[in-house]
Protein backbone atom coordinates (compact mmCIF):
# COMPACT_ATOMS: atom_id res chain seq x y z
CA UNK A 1 0.00 0.00 0.00
CA UNK A 2 2.49 2.32 0.66
CA UNK A 3 4.38 1.96 -2.45
CA UNK A 4 1.47 2.61 -4.12
CA UNK A 5 0.71 5.65 -2.54
CA UNK A 6 4.24 6.87 -3.11
CA UNK A 7 4.24 6.24 -6.75
CA UNK A 8 0.36 8.29 -6.80
CA UNK A 9 1.74 11.08 -4.80
CA UNK A 10 5.25 11.18 -6.77
CA UNK A 11 3.15 11.16 -10.30
CA UNK A 12 0.94 14.21 -9.07
CA UNK A 13 3.93 16.19 -6.83
CA UNK A 14 6.98 15.27 -8.69
CA UNK A 15 9.26 17.55 -10.82
CA UNK A 16 10.65 16.93 -14.50
CA UNK A 17 14.19 16.78 -12.33
CA UNK A 18 12.98 13.96 -10.34
CA UNK A 19 10.95 12.14 -12.70
CA UNK A 20 14.45 12.28 -15.11
CA UNK A 21 16.41 10.85 -11.33
CA UNK A 22 13.53 8.21 -11.53
CA UNK A 23 14.60 7.09 -15.19
CA UNK A 24 18.04 7.26 -14.62
CA UNK A 25 17.77 5.00 -11.51
CA UNK A 26 15.30 2.47 -13.33
CA UNK A 27 18.11 2.44 -16.52
CA UNK A 28 20.70 1.42 -13.93
CA UNK A 29 18.49 -1.10 -12.19
CA UNK A 30 17.64 -2.76 -15.86
CA UNK A 31 21.21 -2.82 -16.37
CA UNK A 32 22.22 -4.41 -13.26
CA UNK A 33 18.92 -7.23 -14.16
CA UNK A 34 20.61 -7.66 -17.13
CA UNK A 35 24.27 -8.86 -15.91
CA UNK A 36 22.68 -10.65 -13.50
CA UNK A 37 24.36 -9.19 -10.21
CA UNK A 38 22.15 -9.64 -6.99
CA UNK A 39 24.64 -6.66 -5.32
CA UNK A 40 24.39 -3.95 -8.04
CA UNK A 41 20.47 -4.94 -8.75
CA UNK A 42 19.83 -4.92 -4.34
CA UNK A 43 21.77 -1.21 -4.59
CA UNK A 44 19.98 0.12 -8.09
CA UNK A 45 16.87 -1.56 -6.38
CA UNK A 46 17.18 0.62 -3.04
CA UNK A 47 18.39 3.79 -5.32
CA UNK A 48 15.37 3.71 -7.18
CA UNK A 49 12.75 3.18 -4.63
CA UNK A 50 14.81 5.89 -2.49
CA UNK A 51 14.22 8.56 -5.39
CA UNK A 52 10.55 7.02 -5.29
CA UNK A 53 9.83 7.67 -1.74
CA UNK A 54 11.57 11.08 -1.27
CA UNK A 55 9.87 12.65 -4.57
CA UNK A 56 6.63 11.44 -3.11
CA UNK A 57 7.01 15.14 -1.01
CA UNK A 58 5.28 13.39 1.94
CA UNK A 59 7.50 13.09 5.52
CA UNK A 60 5.42 10.77 6.78
CA UNK A 61 5.03 8.64 4.40
CA UNK A 62 9.09 8.51 3.63
CA UNK A 63 9.00 8.27 7.71
CA UNK A 64 6.89 5.27 7.83
CA UNK A 65 8.83 3.59 4.57
CA UNK A 66 12.16 4.35 5.87
CA UNK A 67 11.50 2.26 9.29
CA UNK A 68 10.14 -0.63 7.27
CA UNK A 69 12.98 -0.01 5.04
CA UNK A 70 16.23 -2.46 6.96
CA UNK A 71 13.42 -5.68 6.57
CA UNK A 72 12.38 -4.74 3.24
CA UNK A 73 15.65 -4.94 1.53
CA UNK A 74 16.21 -7.94 3.36
CA UNK A 75 13.09 -9.92 1.46
CA UNK A 76 14.47 -8.13 -1.55
CA UNK A 77 17.95 -9.89 -0.74
CA UNK A 78 16.17 -13.39 -0.43
CA UNK A 79 14.41 -12.69 -3.57
CA UNK A 80 17.43 -11.71 -5.66
CA UNK A 81 20.22 -14.04 -4.63
CA UNK A 82 18.19 -17.02 -4.07
CA UNK A 83 18.99 -19.96 -6.25
CA UNK A 84 15.29 -21.20 -6.68
CA UNK A 85 14.51 -17.61 -8.03
CA UNK A 86 12.05 -17.78 -10.80
CA UNK A 87 13.82 -17.11 -14.01
CA UNK A 88 10.81 -14.94 -14.84
CA UNK A 89 11.08 -13.07 -11.78
CA UNK A 90 13.83 -10.46 -13.15
CA UNK A 91 11.76 -10.12 -16.65
CA UNK A 92 8.94 -8.96 -14.57
CA UNK A 93 10.48 -6.60 -12.40
CA UNK A 94 12.67 -5.02 -15.05
CA UNK A 95 8.65 -4.73 -17.07
CA UNK A 96 6.80 -3.54 -13.41
CA UNK A 97 9.88 -0.77 -12.86
CA UNK A 98 9.79 0.35 -16.58
CA UNK A 99 5.81 0.05 -16.31
CA UNK A 100 5.95 2.29 -13.50
CA UNK A 101 8.26 5.02 -14.27
CA UNK A 102 5.95 5.31 -18.06
CA UNK A 103 2.98 5.86 -16.21
CA UNK A 104 4.59 8.39 -13.63
CA UNK A 105 6.00 10.42 -16.57
CA UNK A 106 2.53 10.62 -18.04
CA UNK A 107 0.73 11.20 -15.21
CA UNK A 108 -1.13 8.08 -15.21
CA UNK A 109 -1.30 8.26 -10.95
CA UNK A 110 -3.67 5.32 -10.78
CA UNK A 111 -1.64 3.27 -13.00
CA UNK A 112 1.36 4.29 -11.23
CA UNK A 113 -0.13 3.30 -8.04
CA UNK A 114 -1.32 -0.22 -9.50
CA UNK A 115 2.43 -0.51 -10.92
CA UNK A 116 3.63 -0.12 -7.58
CA UNK A 117 1.22 -2.27 -5.86
CA UNK A 118 1.99 -4.74 -8.51
CA UNK A 119 5.93 -4.94 -8.36
CA UNK A 120 5.68 -5.45 -4.15
CA UNK A 121 2.86 -8.29 -4.73
CA UNK A 122 5.17 -10.17 -6.91
CA UNK A 123 8.31 -9.50 -4.99
CA UNK A 124 6.20 -10.95 -1.58
CA UNK A 125 5.00 -14.10 -3.47
CA UNK A 126 8.58 -14.73 -4.79
CA UNK A 127 9.55 -14.77 -1.11
CA UNK A 128 7.20 -16.57 0.48
CA UNK A 129 7.53 -19.48 -2.50
CA UNK A 130 11.27 -19.22 -1.99
CA UNK A 131 10.98 -19.54 1.92
CA UNK A 132 8.49 -21.91 1.49
CA UNK A 133 11.12 -24.04 -0.51
CA UNK A 134 13.17 -24.18 2.55
CA UNK A 135 16.41 -23.65 0.55
CA UNK A 136 18.45 -21.13 2.24
CA UNK A 137 20.75 -22.04 3.83
CA UNK A 138 18.78 -24.40 5.89
CA UNK A 139 16.96 -21.38 7.03
CA UNK A 140 12.94 -20.66 6.68
CA UNK A 141 13.25 -16.80 7.40
CA UNK A 142 15.83 -13.72 5.46
CA UNK A 143 19.09 -13.20 6.49
CA UNK A 144 19.40 -10.95 9.37
CA UNK A 145 16.09 -11.40 10.72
Amino acid sequence: MLEGLAARLFTIGGTAAQKAELRRACEIAVRAYEDGNAVKIIEAKNEFYDILFKGAGSKTLFDMIGALHARIWRWRVLGLAHPGRSPQRSMQSVRNLRNLVSAIENGKTYVAERNARDEVTRAEAEATRLVALGECAGRRTPPGR
